[in-house]
């Protein structure tokens, strides 16, 4: 804008420049408030923020999503989105929120590559944003999904006032601090998934409070202390997943009497104790990871009650003693993972009745005498073998 186009714009009334400026896109507008001491000063009103935001917003909308083919066809909300929610001034952030209190959903995802633009709703991975706290004013949401758009800082100790939300995600960012205490206050969430961030500090006792919850996803981050012994309320639970972190202590045992659970990811923590008798409440699971861990103890024959198992992998612990013949009770077992413990005796002939096997790892264990036929025909079928001082390896 020119010098005498700033100079004839000051002398109209206030309420007039900003009728002018309230039709320009909000970035824009927000720009021009470096062309005087009054245009800052009007400009920065809350007063022309809603006016201005509310061109560029149909209040009638219940969804913020960031599928390109949404963004092509409804260009005002989505054009807009990434300065009026993530970058604005506060101001800004709140006008926006203020035209859009019955809005359910909000999911803004990057899928882009780094360096290469946006590929959706403005945002650019190469940016960093933090969590825009106008969201917190949209208490109607059930749905908020800011999934790998370079999030950073800590989550809003004030979370807790999304009461309605039924899903959360916030999936690989760069999340930092603690989990809040006042996500317990989310009643109604379904899913939670805070994986891939720097997220620390202990799991609060609070998130037991969550008793709808079908998915739990706090993995790859820096989580300490012991899982709560309140986990054992999640009577809904289908997936729980906290594996790559710092966790410690034993594994609760009310956690195996989530008979609804068909996942277990607890791997690559610091946990310790025997696995206990419980494990086979666990008749509806398909998939159990708790290797890498420091789990002790025998293996509980109660292990062949876990019919629905596909994937077991216990490796990479300090289990001992025989392994269990139940396990042959497992027919629809593919992958059993077993090596670097302390286990000891022959493979039971059990093994035989597990056709469908197709991934088996025992070395680095004292197993000792003939292995069943079925790794026998494995081997003669060609699959790779190694049989080092009785440590035994088959991997398909």
């Amino acid at each position: 804008m020119s010098p005498s186009s700033v100079a004839s714009l000051s002398h109209l009334p206030s309420e007039i420049t900003a009728q002018i400026f309230s039709w320009l896109p909000p970035n824009k507008a927000a720009k021009h408030r470096s062309l005087s001491r009054s245009f800052n000063l009007l400009l920065s009103t809350k007063h022309f923020s809603i006016q201005n935001t509310l061109r560029f917003v149909d209040p009638s909308e219940s969804s913020i999503a960031s599928s390109k083919q949404r963004c092509e066809m409804e260009s005002g909300t989505f054009r807009h989105l990434d300065f009026l929610l993530f970058r604005g001034p506060l101001h800004y952030q709140s006008a926006y929120a203020s035209h859009l209190m019955n809005l359910t959903t909000i999911e803004v995802l990057s899928r882009g590559k780094p360096g290469h633009g946006p590929d959706s709703i403005g945002l650019n991975e190469a940016a960093v944003l933090v969590f825009p706290l106008a969201i917190l004013q949209l208490t109607n949401l059930t749905t908020l999904q800011l999934k790998s758009i370079n999030l950073v800082g800590e989550i809003p100790t004030s979370i807790g006032v999304l009461k309605n939300l039924t899903s959360l995600s916030m999936l690989n960012n760069s999340l930092t601090g603690s989990i809040p205490p006042s996500i317990g206050n989310l009643g109604q969430l379904v899913r939670l998934d805070l994986a891939i961030n720097q997220l620390s500090g202990p799991i609060p006792i609070e998130i037991c409070a969550l008793v709808n919850l079908e998915v739990l996803h706090l993995g790859n981050n820096q989580l300490t202390g012991g899982i709560p012994v309140g986990f054992g309320g999640f009577r809904k639970l289908r997936w729980l997943c906290c594996e790559l972190n710092q966790l410690s202590g034993p594994i609760p045992v009310d956690v195996f009497n989530i008979t609804t659970l068909r996942g277990i990811f607890l791997n690559s923590n610091q946990l310790s104790g025997s696995l206990p008798k419980e494990v086979g409440n666990l008749q509806n699971a398909i998939w159990i990871l708790l290797h890498e861990n420091q789990l002790d103890g025998s293996l509980p024959h109660e292990i062949g009650r876990m019919r629905s198992l596909e994937k077991l992998q216990l490796n990479d612990n300090c289990f001992s003693g025989e392994i269990p013949a139940e396990i042959g009770d497992l027919t629809g077992l593919l992958h059993l993972e077993l090596q670097e413990n302390q286990l000891t005796g022959a493979i039971p002939e059990e093994f035989n009745r597990l056709e469908d096997l197709n991934h088996l790892n025992l070395s680095g264990n004292k197993l000792s005498g003939r292995p069943p036929q079925v790794i026998l025909d494995m081997i003669e079928s060609g699959v790779g073998w190694c049989n080092n001082n009785a440590d035994l390896l088959l991997d398909s």
